[in-house]
């Protein structure tokens, strides 16, 4: 007998409906609450409608493009077996201030995955930079540490990250780009986590100005922090 599920994903409010006739799942979707929003996470709810079959994981999937139809490969919440129709909820964590996400309720049923309707939402607040660059200190003739933050992972984690610098040109504003050969850098090594990090900085020259700055390579891709400028000591 082949499966048939329903599924109800929903941030509570108008709803809709469409229906997929290869696997039979009538899926209503509403749009998100601005209540249930915050920088960083968002509550969602979903109610199974009517069931034949066991399902062996349910909750929701999201990802960081609301463009996009999120997966189980994707971020999700893992609400476990159950056997009943009714309501679920979810809680989405470790989202990034006003970035936009697409989230589907789902169900594995008899080793099936059955998703509901994509639903797009936004979470509040000032976006943050994925790179900072937030000081200079310890400066002397010939060193200085820089240090840097990791605002957010959400593009992927980093394959190398650290500082590049350069010695400053009041007459041409180049700033410090690890793809340009030579350019003086720290390597760190791998990151998957936000937060701070330091580098130390070496092989400087007495009383010069550099402009530094934090960098990430990120699936493939240079991100870069703000520049910094700052002077060796005499």
């Amino acid at each position: 007998m082949k499966t048939k599920i329903w599924i109800y994903s929903s941030f509570l409010l108008i709803l809709g409906a469409c229906f997929d006739p290869e696997i039979k799942t009538i899926v209503f979707t509403g749009v998100v609450q601005s209540s249930t929003i915050t920088e960083i996470s968002a509550e969602i709810e979903g109610t199974i409608i009517s069931l034949t079959g066991n399902i062996s994981e349910h909750g929701h999937c999201w990802l960081e493009d609301s463009t996009k139809t999120p997966t189980i490969e994707n971020n999700r919440t893992r609400l476990g077996e159950r056997n009943n129709r009714g309501g679920f909820q979810s809680l989405m964590f470790g989202l990034a201030p006003n970035t936009g996400y697409a989230v589907c309720g789902y169900a594995v049923v008899d080793g099936e995955v059955v998703y509901g309707k994509k639903v797009s939402f936004k979470t509040i607040g000032e976006s943050k930079p994925l790179l900072t660059t937030t000081q200079i200190r310890d400066i002397s003739r010939t060193s200085a540490v820089a240090v840097g933050r990791l605002n957010n992972v959400q593009q992927g984690n980093a394959t190398q990250h650290g500082h590049c610098w350069l010695v400053a040109d009041v007459f041409n504003q180049v700033q410090p780009t690890v793809t340009v050969a030579g350019t003086p850098r720290t390597t760190l090594g791998e990151r998957s986590i936000t937060g701070d990090f330091a580098s130390n900085v070496s092989g400087l020259s007495p009383n010069t100005t550099y402009r530094i700055r934090t960098y990430a390579i990120i699936n493939g891709k240079a991100e870069y922090g703000n520049t910094i400028s700052f002077t060796t000591s005499q």
